[in-house]
């Protein structure tokens, strides 16, 4: 077949600023699943949108990258693409609808930027285990190593995982995951974003508040 007709075709609509109809691809792995599956995640913010190029600020450089900034292609614009704009703060999974991107800066957090959010991504509480701050301190997103507990988890500094791990379950703080019946806890966890991140120099583990 001869493919050049369509991709002329496709360049023109693209170059008008038409949209073109799109279908889904069929998916039935959880967001979390094609989250961990994604080969380029990143949170970062646009800085700016230059015809079929976004160039991204990044914040948290969680897989396939360790750029401070990064320049993605965009397909032509359809109705399954994602519309980047800038300023526009991202959980990057993608540059597509059916891709796992998240938009982080709207609702009602959407401009919340402190050590536990940004914007809609959280940081998912560990107070009760009672940390020592030294467990979780870093730098950079590579530091820090998940620690699951009971029915929830956090992140520690690798070094100091084992003597985490001795404060937490050794000091009856929290259950070891394979023992905890964690059959009532609420689905929305499914939104855990499987890469302990780095913020304000604190280890820890995240979600998305949906």
């Amino acid at each position: 077949m001869n493919w050049r007709p369509l991709v002329s075709a496709l360049a023109l609509l693209a170059a008008s600023g038409h949209t073109l109809s799109c279908s889904p691809v069929p998916d039935n792995r959880s967001w979390e699943q094609r989250l961990n599956a994604a080969p380029l995640v990143f949170v970062g913010r646009v800085s700016s949108v230059q015809g079929r190029k976004a160039l991204f600020e990044v914040e948290n450089a969680l897989r396939g990258t360790k750029a401070a900034t990064l320049s993605i292609d965009l397909p032509p614009p359809s109705t399954c693409t994602v519309a980047f704009e800038a300023g526009q703060r991202w959980l990057f999974a993608g540059t597509m609808a059916y891709e796992p991107s998240v938009r982080l800066d709207i609702g009602a957090t959407g401009a919340r930027l402190d050590e536990n959010s940004v914007g809609r991504l959280v940081r998912l509480s560990d107070t009760a285990l009672g940390l020592p701050k030294a467990y979780q301190a870093c730098s950079t997103d590579d530091q820090c190593t998940a620690l699951p507990y009971s029915c929830s988890m956090t992140a520690v500094n690798k070094a100091s995982l084992p003597a985490a791990r001795v404060h937490v379950f050794d000091g009856k703080r929290a259950l070891r995951p394979e023992t905890a019946n964690c059959s009532d806890v609420d689905s929305s966890r499914n939104g855990v974003v499987p890469w302990p991140m780095c913020r304000a120099s604190r280890c820890g583990s995240w979600m998305v508040a949906y």
